[in-house]
């Protein structure tokens, strides 16, 4: 079964606890969109990797930090575990959360480490990004 959560602050301590909160309420899985990004206000990747300092975060996308609103180097994701718990932020544009979600779930099923799924998931993103500018730049 699944069971969607509310909207969390943008800040460190409330997406802490709130995917704290998650993992004590017994969810095997947790799914997050959004916050991901690299602006000052995007921490669920920090925040879970507060939770489990092992996660996998790759780039799906790097900026120049300090140039516009970016006051991070760059996009990521996130896979980490604390004890049964998985926890997986992703970007927030729906279209990109469709896009990977089949590639989680596969990954999920076949057992894939954290660094494998996650680094699946941003190749995906990165190819996808890719293709996208190259549609662009070509018009």
């Amino acid at each position: 079964t699944a069971e969607a959560g509310s909207a969390v602050a943008d800040d460190l301590d409330s997406a802490i606890g709130a995917l704290t909160e998650a993992g004590l309420k017994g969810h095997g899985l947790v799914v997050t969109t959004g916050g991901t990004g690299a602006e000052s206000k995007d921490c669920v990747v920090e925040a879970i990797l507060a939770l489990d300092p092992t996660a996998a975060t790759p780039y799906v996308v790097h900026y120049h930090r300090g140039q516009g609103r970016h006051a991070k180097d760059g996009v990521r994701l996130a896979v980490g575990c604390v004890e049964l718990t998985t926890y997986v932020a992703l970007t927030g544009p729906h279209r990109e959360v469709r896009l990977v979600a089949p590639v989680m779930v596969r990954g999920l099923k076949l057992g894939m480490s954290n660094d494998q799924l996650a680094e699946e998931m941003a190749n995906l993103l990165r190819a996808d990004l890719t293709d996208r500018h190259d549609k662009i730049a070509s018009n």
